[in-house]
Order: C-alpha cells, then sequence, then structure tokens
C-alpha cells in the first residue's frame, strides 16, 4: 500500500471525526461555552483550546519527522509527565482567549497537521501515533465528553480508555495485515482478505448493537462458528483493497457510535471491546507470521 493511501485513509477518519465533535460543538448555547464544567474542571472553550493544542504538538512532531529531526527515545514530548504538563499548559492559555479565538486557532492547528502529515515521504509508526492519537482518537473522547455533559451526566472515564487501548491495538494490527495483504493463508487459516472481511462482519453486528446501546444483536440461532464460516467463505471471491477500506470505515462507525453514547451501557462497552482491540490481538500474530513469509 501507497503512503499516499494510507495518509488518506488517516485524513478520512480525522475529517469524519472532526464533523462529528463539530456537531456537537453547534449543540452547545452560546451562554454554555465559558465557565460551565464539561470535563475535569474546564469549559468547552477549554475543551476546544486543548483540542488545538494537541493537533499543534502533533504537527511539531510530523514536522520533525519528515526533517529527520526525530528521535522517540530522546524526545521530551515523549517523556513521562509531559502530557500532565501540556494540558495545564493549555487551559492556562485558553483561559485568556475568547471564544473566536480558540475556534481559529483550533482551525488553525488541525490544518497545520494535516498539512504536516500529507507531506511525509513515509508514514512511520511514530508518525501514524501521533496523528491519531491527536487527531481522530482525541476528537472522539472530547465528543464523548460534550454528549454526556449536554445530557446532563458526566463523562465516562472507561470509554477514553477503550478508545486508547483500541487505538494502541490498531496500529500494529493494521501494520500486519497490510504487510501480509499479498500473502498466503496464516497459521489459523485466514488471508489477509478473510481476516479484513470477518473483522468488518462482526463491526457491523457490534455497531447496530452499540448504536442502540446495546450489546451484540441476537444471532438467530446461529453460533459463532456458523458465522466465521458462512463468512470465510463470502470472502473467497473478495479483493483485499475495497475490503481494507471497509474496514476502516467500520472501525470509525464503531468507534463513533460508542463515543456518541452519553452513558454507554455495560453491554456496549463489553461489545466495543469484544469486536475491536480483544479482535485486533487475536488475530495480530497470524498476520504478523503471514507479512514475515514465516506462516
Amino acid at each position: 500500500m501507497s503512503v499516499e493511501d494510507e495518509v488518506r485513509r488517516l485524513l478520512s477518519a480525522e475529517e469524519r471525526t472532526w464533523a462529528a465533535w463539530q456537531a456537537a460543538l453547534a449543540d452547545v448555547p452560546e451562554d454554555r461555552r465559558t465557565g460551565a464544567d464539561v470535563t475535569e474542571g474546564w469549559s468547552v472553550q477549554t475543551e476546544v483550546a486543548h483540542v488545538g493544542a494537541w493537533f499543534e504538538e502533533a504537527a511539531g512532531v510530523l514536522e520533525d519527522i519528515a526533517a529527520g529531526k526525530w528521535d522517540a527515545s530522546t524526545d521530551p514530548r515523549e517523556a513521562d509527565g509531559y502530557a500532565d504538563r501540556a494540558n495545564a499548559e493549555h487551559a492556562a492559555r485558553a483561559a485568556a482567549m475568547t471564544w473566536s479565538e480558540a475556534e481559529v486557532s483550533c482551525a488553525a492547528a488541525r490544518d497545520r497537521a494535516r498539512t504536516a502529515l500529507e507531506a511525509l515521504s513515509t508514514l512511520t509508526p511514530d508518525a501514524w501515533v501521533w496523528f491519531e492519537e491527536s487527531g481522530p482518537r482525541h476528537a472522539l473522547k472530547h465528543l464523548h465528553d460534550l454528549r454526556a455533559w449536554l445530557d446532563g451526566r458526566s463523562s465516562e472515564p472507561e470509554v477514553g480508555d477503550l478508545l486508547d487501548a483500541e487505538s494502541d491495538a490498531w496500529v500494529p494490527f493494521a501494520t500486519a495485515l497490510d504487510g501480509a495483504a499479498d500473502g498466503g493463508r496464516a497459521e489459523d487459516g485466514f488471508r489477509a482478505v478473510d481476516a479484513a472481511y470477518h473483522l468488518v462482519r462482526w463491526m457491523d453486528r457490534a455497531i447496530d448493537g452499540i448504536s442502540r446501546n446495546q450489546g451484540l444483536p441476537s444471532a438467530e440461532g446461529r453460533s459463532m462458528d456458523d458465522m466465521n464460516t458462512e463468512w470465510l467463505a463470502e470472502s473467497a471471491s473478495l479483493d483485499f483493497g475495497p475490503v481494507r477500506s471497509d474496514l476502516d470505515d467500520r472501525r470509525l462507525r464503531l468507534r463513533m457510535a460508542l463515543a456518541e453514547l452519553p452513558a454507554p451501557s455495560t453491554a456496549a462497552k463489553s461489545a466495543f471491546l469484544g469486536d475491536a482491540t480483544d479482535h485486533y490481538e487475536e488475530h495480530l500474530e497470524p498476520m504478523r507470521s503471514l507479512a514475515s513469509g514465516s506462516a
């Protein structure tokens, strides 16, 4: 897969999560933008400035990567405690801003980060993680904050933890999956296209349940093995590229479904964990072996 294709996928995911977060911001009454406690004592305006500040941080890292100046082992932005210190500084700067200034600075920082990502000749794991964490994943976490607050509730830290764990598991799995695209069958009997389609179908079920704040819907008498066998047969005639694009789409829809819930049920959170993070980890090593040619 080309760098351009990988970057296009990341930018598309960021654009859709940004739109969802902006839609939530549009629901905030003008007189509640400042002074209201959304989470951790922050106002809506503080959250906007905070999201922009992390786009700015990501842009700096991506520009350093492009210039060959990035070393994760020594860069202070990777040091323990840096995120907490940066968040405190972001909040202090936000207190001196107007709403318009917070919006403008956030949008400008986002543009800078997207431009920096597009300029990369190689999409390294660090570049992927920094853009993912500061872009789509970050927007989804604060989308949940807003949806819960607008519903008169406190947001659930567990939602942020689930989104973090999913993203951390996705990057190595997706790297292995893409590397195995031209391989044969892994030790579990799956080709890359089979694994991708398998996840798409399970995510379809999870999205259905989570969007209704429930767990997985009824299988209507079919066993898990029956469904997996049926989907493996369906993927036999499919090409990897379109299915891989479908997987990106379902992954984003799954994450957005969870983030949009003001108060996710235990069943919804369990469905998310099982059909995202746990599923990636289940298929990671077989895809890695296939990608390395050792399967």
